[in-house]
């Protein structure tokens, strides 16, 4: 990859559909982006998905593995897309999932930018 493309992981909840701020947010950013890494969950990571594939965006989805790791899994995946060693993390509104991401996250050093409403 380019050294001007960046790995930016995306977070955020599952109920979350504003498919036009994640289009704000991602649109200006999107020819300095190799690869977006997302959890394969409904709501934001559906939006992220769909973004990158109009925009032709590789993407990486990261799922939970949820019968193997039960409740763990959700954790388990955030640490896993932290290996993927993002350039930054952009996290939209979410819930404990995505606040545990932006913890390992900034366990990581990795930056991160918090979206609003």
């Amino acid at each position: 990859m380019s050294e001007d493309k960046q790995i930016i992981l995306v977070c955020g909840g599952r109920d979350y559909t504003k498919h036009r701020k994640v289009e704000a947010v991602l649109d200006p950013i999107k020819d300095n982006v190799g690869v977006v890494i997302e959890g394969g969950a409904p709501g934001l990571d559906t939006c992220v998905r769909r973004w990158c594939i109009q925009n032709g965006v590789h993407y990486a989805t990261v799922p939970a593995l949820w019968d193997t790791y039960k409740k763990a899994a959700g954790p388990k995946r955030n640490w896993a897309m932290s290996l993927l060693k993002p350039d930054k993390c952009i996290a939209f509104p979410g819930g404990r999932g995505t606040e545990n991401m932006v913890s390992v996250c900034n366990r990581q050093g990795i930056p991160v930018d918090i979206m609003e409403e």
